[in-house]
C-alpha cells in the first residue's frame, strides 16, 4: 500500500506552480466563496497548471499519465510503502 502525504498548504503549491500575481487574479476570480472551495476551484480552472509536486501523485494514481518532471522526490510530496 502507498500513502501520500502532502505536508504543505495547497495555496503554497499554486503559488509556486504559477506565481504570486497569477495566483492572485485566480483567487480574485472566485471571491464569495470560502477558502477550501476557491483552492477547488482554482485547481479546476483552466488556466491552472499541474503543480509540480503533484505530478508524481498523478503519475502513480494514472499511470498513463505524462510525467513532467523526471525526478521522483519531492520536498512536499512522500510515499512510503507498506507491507
Amino acid at each position: 500500500m502507498r500513502v501520500w502525504q502532502i505536508d504543505r498548504k495547497h495555496e503554497d503549491a499554486v503559488r509556486r506552480a504559477v506565481g504570486e500575481k497569477k495566483y492572485q487574479e485566480l483567487s480574485q476570480r472566485y471571491p464569495k466563496y470560502t477558502n477550501a472551495t476557491r483552492q477547488r476551484l482554482i485547481a479546476a480552472d483552466p488556466e491552472m497548471p499541474v503543480p509540480e509536486e503533484f505530478a508524481e501523485i498523478l503519475q502513480w494514481l494514472v499511470p498513463e499519465t505524462k510525467k513532467v518532471n523526471d525526478e521522483t522526490d519531492s520536498p512536499t510530496a512522500h510515499s512510503s510503502a507498506c507491507p
